[in-house]
């Protein structure tokens, strides 16, 4: 759902995904790090569908969001 690189990125970063917790409590949301950006990951889906029909939701708030096939947490 974002993304952020620079000076205090990594408190912006953790600023979203805060707002995004308290937004959609039940969609799990990840902090990760991949040089030079802090980025903000959310959710755990099987399959593109599934993600997108979340997605449409998502971007209401997070206009800039989409879909990136990463691994998952099967809990």
């Amino acid at each position: 759902i974002a993304a952020y690189s620079g000076v205090n990125s990594k408190s912006q970063a953790e600023a979203a995904k805060s707002s995004f917790t308290s937004l959609f409590p039940y969609t799990k949301a990840y902090l990760i790090y991949n040089e030079p950006y802090f980025k903000v990951r959310v959710g755990n889906y099987y399959s593109r569908l599934q993600a997108y029909k979340d997605l449409e939701v998502i971007r209401l708030t997070y206009p800039s969001a989409y879909i990136v096939p990463d691994k998952i947490n099967y809990k």
